[in-house]
């Protein structure tokens, strides 16, 4: 009988060993801001819907990739003459910014889903899993790519929350062209 329950334990245990290293986590992260991953394909326009949730003008927009590093935004008190960015050895970028919603949350910029690099693509598909938020950006102009939609199907793994923001929606005559758009 003994040796039955030392059987089961030994079973037992990484199973346990598991669950409390996953408690400590969400421990661990309690205290931390949410995290909102912001993705999409390049020039899809997340650096300026980024913008727009910032409130002011912080990153560069533009036609060509304009993010292609992950980039970790955050709250600083200093003005914007004295931003810092700070580069890791683990090919993180931190740049902190005095934008008063990043008081509560640290938005993560990413490169295009389509981009060229494999490095950019991993460092990108490394942050779903610790997603509070995925931000979506789509292209109103552009259906799906396949690079997307394989983006998209991998985050579903992980049952995060996503938002999907369809940007320049605007250059549609009416809803009814927009939801035209949408169900294909």
């Amino acid at each position: 009988m003994l040796n039955e329950v030392i059987e089961v334990m030994k079973r037992v245990a990484p199973l346990i060993l598991e669950e409390v290293s996953l408690l400590n986590d969400a421990v661990s992260q309690i205290d931390e801001p949410c995290l909102l991953v912001i993705a999409g394909k390049f020039n899809s326009g997340k650096s300026t819907v980024i913008n727009a949730l910032l409130g002011e003008r912080y990153l560069n927009e533009g036609v060509a990739p304009t993010t292609n590093e992950i980039t970790f935004l955050r709250y600083t008190d200093l003005d914007i003459e004295q931003q810092q960015c700070e580069r890791h050895l683990d090919g993180q970028y931190i740049c902190y910014i005095p934008a008063p919603i990043l008081k509560e949350m640290t938005i993560v910029d990413t490169p295009g889903t389509n981009v060229i690099l494999q490095r950019q693509q991993h460092l990108t598909e490394e942050f779903v899993p610790c997603v509070d938020l995925l931000l979506f950006v789509i292209f109103a102009d552009h259906p799906l790519t396949g690079s997307e939609i394989a983006f998209l199907r991998y985050s579903q793994q992980w049952k995060k929350k996503a938002v999907f923001v369809l940007n320049k929606a605007d250059i549609y005559q009416n809803n009814h062209e927009v939801s035209l758009l949408c169900s294909n």
